[in-house]
């Protein structure tokens, strides 16, 4: 026989619970907030970046440069506009319509890459470009753009279920083995007060102008121009596959 009075003993602590926990939750906020604005004050709104830059050969013993970009930007400043706009100027700079791009990535815990061909567009490239720079599923991974020929496939210098980009003499090694036009390499890692890129341009020397004004244009934002967007760890995947 059900006890009458089984109902009015759980439901004071179901009250008890909430009267507890809902203050505790209204305390605990504002001090997590405070926290990260502590955090930021000590790491200061300052960009640093760190370029260097090297000789690459590609598969007919052509020279590239080899420039990359470490960066760290205060959490809550979004430069992957900035990025996409100099990557889309590289390209229209270099491309002469005969090129396709082409994506490589693997995700954490997967054993084979993604690999995405999606022809000569431009305005496609930049697209994927910006999407994949703010997407959380690429944070800490390596994700490589190559520019190939439109008459060759990334299909015939690989084996994506054996290619790990994230191995030790990668890219590199894939990059040497194909008739490369350029490409980009972008990592990404979020901290709670910063986020710490490294980006790579693999580009032939009359793009080295390019480049290097991407970089200035890095090292010139206004802590509060681009303020507001929202850090990056916090935004949400968009819909759209990359």
């Amino acid at each position: 026989m059900e006890d009458p009075h089984s109902e009015s003993v759980s439901a004071p602590s179901g009250c008890l619970r909430a009267a507890v926990v809902g203050p505790l939750l209204l305390f605990l906020a504002p001090v997590a907030a405070l926290s990260r604005m502590v955090g930021r004050w000590r790491r200061g709104s300052a960009i640093t970046l760190e370029c260097r830059e090297e000789a690459f050969y590609g598969l007919s013993q052509e020279t590239f440069l080899w420039m990359r970009t470490l960066a760290d930007i205060p959490s809550g400043i979004d430069i992957s506009r900035i990025l996409t706009e100099g990557v889309v100027r590289i390209a229209e700079s270099i491309g002469t319509g005969g090129e396709s791009y082409h994506l490589l990535r693997r995700e954490a815990g997967s054993e084979e890459p993604v690999v995405v061909s999606f022809g000569p567009s431009v305005q496609e490239f930049a697209e994927r470009f910006l999407i994949s720079c703010r997407r959380t599923a690429h944070q800490d991974r390596r994700v490589l753009w190559v520019v190939l020929p439109k008459t060759a496939s990334l299909g015939e210098f690989l084996d994506p279920s054996m290619y790990d980009p994230e191995a030790e003499g990668e890219p590199a090694a894939l990059l040497g083995s194909m008739p490369l036009r350029w490409a980009t390499v972008v990592r990404r890692r979020v901290s709670l007060h910063s986020i710490r890129y490294s980006i790579d341009f693999i580009v032939p020397e009359s793009a080295r102008g390019l480049v290097d004004r991407l970089t200035a244009k890095l090292s010139e934002i206004d802590d509060f121009e681009m303020f507001g967007i929202g850090p990056e760890d916090s935004l949400s995947d968009p819909a759209e596959p990359v």
